[in-house]
């Protein structure tokens, strides 16, 4: 399409945050929420102009472990 400008992705930065967040999780939840929000939505979905994101469900009564992505 003439006229659409498709931004420019900062590849190798979002493959560093990726890197840098799968060194320093504890574990697979603490992983997906950092990658989720600040790798994935900061350096992909923003700058493509998405501005609708998945959120994470969390529970606070029960001892459960947050498990669920909830779309808006």
């Amino acid at each position: 399409m003439p006229g659409l400008a498709i931004p420019q992705l900062d590849i190798d930065g979002i493959v560093t945050c990726f890197k840098t967040h799968t060194k320093g999780a504890s574990n697979e939840e603490e992983l997906r929420l950092r990658v989720s929000t600040q790798c994935i939505e900061e350096m992909i979905l923003k700058p493509l102009g998405i501005t609708q994101y998945g959120k994470y469900e969390y529970t606070l009564i029960s001892s459960e472990r947050v498990h669920a992505l909830m779309s808006t």
